[in-house]
């Protein structure tokens, strides 16, 4: 059940994160009139849609931290890294170099050591 939290907790920040990039790209640059941007980003669906998924991932997160330590759970949350370097590559057609496999992969295996403890 632990591992069900943590992986819905991940992945539905992931989505988030995914969802308010796609709002902001279709938002421009906001350089020019921040409180304009600012105004149009509360009003975009997509940021919106994102930040319900984080009030849900934090709802989650906190139902899991009734149950394990802060310092077993919190280090899962890195695989987030996993998730979204996979997930912007499909959805939002971002590139995966070489630098950011091995960085995310440095982050898995200290993610296994701590999980082993």
């Amino acid at each position: 059940m632990i591992y069900l939290f943590i992986f819905a907790s991940v992945i539905i920040g992931v989505a988030g994160q995914l969802l308010m990039k796609q709002g902001v790209s279709q938002l421009g640059d906001y350089s020019s009139n921040l409180i304009n941007f600012l105004l149009k980003a509360a009003l975009s669906p997509w940021i919106i849609s994102g930040l319900i998924g984080y009030v849900i991932g934090t709802v989650i997160w906190l139902l899991l931290l009734s149950k394990v330590d802060v310092s077993y759970a919190y280090p899962m949350l890195s695989l987030g890294y996993i998730f979204l370097l996979i997930f912007a590559s499909l959805f939002l057609g971002e590139q995966i170099t070489m630098i950011r496999v091995i960085g995310v992969s440095l982050i898995v295996i200290g993610v296994i050591l701590i999980t082993r403890s």
